[in-house]
């Protein structure tokens, strides 16, 4: 649930923890709650029903108001323990990605992928995080391929009415980014580095929809599909 939030340091405290390392937090900034909760020994304490008396255990629940590094001042960042890519952009990828019309806003931090169909906006890790260009570059075009499907734009039954994680509508929403992200790098001559892990996620959401092939010939087929000049200004060659 952490990385899901805005911030780049993976590092978070609590307000106490900031001033024993003899910082402070950023006035206005908001904290984030995280739980925990283990089984204790009773230790003959009445008031449990019969299953905990028989186990000899009573659960402890606690929870914590955290903040970000980010929103800190005066606290070092320890060492970093993973390598940051000095990935610097590609020409024709990043043009495609200025160039789209109508383009939601992107924001970047944290090391997950997603788009916001309430906020209209895409989240993704830095250029950095990623392993390769090519790959930063192919999670960008799934999230925008997503945005497309805004109101505002072309408009998509999988973006616009709300569906849960693995149903038929979700996993066709999902073939249709990927879809969509995979043509536009070919496009851009980037498909060599992205094309496994896209035939990958391609076939796990077809599993999700019992290996259903005729929809990859609906998906082509769709009216005001995201690959459309109107949503990324060039038509790409399906």
């Amino acid at each position: 649930m952490l990385a899901c939030q805005e911030y780049a340091s993976p590092y978070w405290l609590t307000y106490k923890q900031v001033q024993d390392r003899g910082g402070h937090v950023i006035k206005g900034s908001r904290s984030v709650p995280v739980v925990f909760w283990k089984w204790v020994d009773r230790k003959g304490t009445d008031g449990a029903d019969s299953e905990e008396r028989l186990n000899g255990k009573v659960p402890l629940l606690r929870y914590y108001s955290i903040f970000n590094l980010e929103q800190t001042e005066g606290v070092k960042e320890p060492e970093p323990t993973v390598a940051i890519n000095d990935h610097q952009p590609l020409p024709l990828p990043e043009q495609i990605t200025i160039g789209m019309p109508l383009r939601p806003d992107i924001r970047f931090g944290g090391n997950r992928a997603y788009y916001s169909p309430a906020l209209d906006y895409s989240q993704l890790p830095h250029l950095g995080s990623f392993e390769s260009r090519e790959e930063y570059y192919c999670c960008l075009y799934h999230e925008l391929s997503h945005a497309t499907g805004h109101a505002s734009r072309v408009g998509r039954k999988g973006i616009l009415e709300p569906s849960y994680f693995g149903s038929h509508e979700y996993s066709k929403e999902e073939l249709v980014a990927e879809m969509s992200a995979a043509f536009l790098c070919g496009h851009t001559g980037i498909e060599q580095k992205t094309i496994e892990n896209s035939a990958a996620y391609i076939k796990g959401w077809l599993k999700a929809l019992k290996n259903d092939k005729t929809l990859l010939v609906h998906v082509h087929l769709m009216p005001r599909t995201p690959l459309c000049a109107r949503c990324f200004g060039k038509e790409v060659d399906l």
